[in-house]
């Protein structure tokens, strides 16, 4: 629980600046499998309750903040459901 807290943090500090890579071990830590899509988009699955999130993935650089808002909204949900 301690690497999703940090990584958690770290990343709703600066959602502009995440990487793909980052944002793959935020969604995996929290409990999402990874499924790519077609072309460049990737699916991130809940393995219990089966709740989707897509997100583009970038040729190179950083994920769009809005993608990023979307899955720290997500995590910070079940979050406050396991306390």
């Amino acid at each position: 629980m301690a690497d999703l807290e940090r990584l958690f943090a770290a990343v709703s500090g600066a959602p502009a600046n995440t990487d793909f890579n980052t944002l793959t071990k935020l969604m995996r830590s929290a409990g999402f499998d990874l499924r790519m899509g077609k072309k460049q988009h990737a699916v991130f699955i809940n393995r219990t309750t089966h709740q989707m999130i897509n997100v583009a993935k970038p040729h190179r650089g950083r994920v769009k903040p809005v993608y990023v808002r979307e899955c720290l909204k997500v995590i910070a949900a079940a979050l406050r459901e396991k306390e």
